[in-house]
């Protein structure tokens, strides 16, 4: 039986860098993920609690390009979509190790992945079209794997990716991933959506990820997941092997959940994610679920009469399947919202109505 810390909600991304990849070793706890790395060059694990560096001062919240890019009609549909995207993705180097990320607002903001830049204040960006710039990390979460960066004097023409927020990745959907595996700058590879909301482990956290089958290799943490209209979808993160290739199975953390802790990054606020406050595991006898095997005192769950003993079924109407399900479906949610539960208790099920509390991460 796994136990699952309490869920105290949050969320996480992962990624490979170019010199550095993240897997999940099917071999592996859940909660645990292998790194592979290559030309001897690594970046550290990341610490448990999230750090923020000093952002820079800015009286306004920056903006970014949620609208589609004009696509070239002439063109076939994934190379419109990549033609429309790569100037946005750019290359980022650190002290040990290379990543990949884009630029999401006009004014010099990088979106990738936390552990890209773990350890470092400042790092290397390379654009699309070559050119250099020096890069502060703005700040961290990671609890959610994501990262912010703000190029330092940015050129005036700065290409900005095109955020797909408003609508969500579908099953069967083709999609472009373009980043540096292995230090090959501005590559891309091709897929479709695998499925979505996939609970992934990261670190002691689980995150509902866009799972794909477009090659994702070491190098490619912190780039761009995008659809057919040339819109960033996701951060590309980690894959599953059991041998360190790529397996056709990989990872992102969707846009609007990392979009979300970004601003909050930029404008140095807390991130803060939705808190029951039960701690979990799966239930007995192959049954879906679940299980809740501690009530947290004062906790949100305790107020509302969760018992030990209880099997969550089900949070506002979508089965819950296990443990790692029923997490990350919290950890998506904010504090204050209220959400119905299905539990089943003893031969019982019964409906309980609970307003998440706070878990500042």
């Amino acid at each position: 039986m796994r136990a699952v810390a309490a869920v105290a909600v949050a969320i996480g991304l992962i990624g490979g860098g170019a010199a550095l990849g993240r897997m999940l070793d099917d071999d592996a706890e859940p909660g645990q993920a292998s790194r592979a790395t290559t030309v001897g060059s690594t970046i550290p694990d990341e610490q448990r609690s999230p750090s923020t560096s000093e952002a820079p001062s800015s009286s306004t919240t920056p903006t970014t390009n949620v609208a589609p890019p004009s696509l070239d009609p002439s063109l076939e549909p994934l190379v419109a979509a990549a033609k429309a995207a790569k100037p946005a993705v750019v290359q980022i180097e650190t002290p040990t190790g290379l990543g990949s990320g884009f630029v999401f607002t006009d004014d010099g903001y990088v979106l990738t992945a936390a552990h890209v830049v773990a350890g470092s204040d400042r790092v290397a960006i390379r654009l699309g079209d070559g050119s250099g710039y020096e890069g502060q990390v703005v700040g961290v979460n990671e609890d959610t794997d994501v990262a912010v960066i703000k190029i330092v004097d940015p050129p005036a023409d700065l290409p900005v990716a095109s955020l797909a927020l408003e609508d969500a990745p579908q099953v069967g959907q083709q999609v472009i991933a373009i980043g540096s595996p292995f230090g090959l700058d501005q590559t891309v590879t091709a897929g479709i959506v695998s499925t979505v909301s996939r609970p992934v482990p990261v670190g002691q956290n689980v995150v509902g990820m866009i799972q794909t089958d477009a090659p994702i290799n070491s190098g490619n943490s912190g780039g761009a997941l995008v659809d057919l209209q040339g819109r960033v979808i996701g951060i590309n993160d980690q894959i599953r092997t059991t041998s360190g290739d790529n397996a056709g199975i990989g990872f992102a953390v969707p846009i609007d959940l990392a979009y979300q802790v970004a601003q909050l990054i930029i404008q140095g606020q807390p991130v803060q994610f939705g808190f029951l406050g039960v701690t979990t595991d799966e239930p007995s006898f192959g049954q879906s679920g679940a299980l809740v095997t501690q009530v947290m005192d004062g906790s949100p769950a305790a107020q509302v009469g969760l018992q030990e003993g209880d099997v969550i079924v089900a949070v506002d109407g979508q089965a819950v399947r296990s443990y790692e399900e029923l997490i990350s479906g919290i950890r998506s949610r904010q504090p204050g919202e209220t959400l119905e539960l299905a539990v089943l208790r003893g031969e019982e099920q019964v409906t309980v109505e609970v307003t998440l509390g706070t878990a500042a991460r």
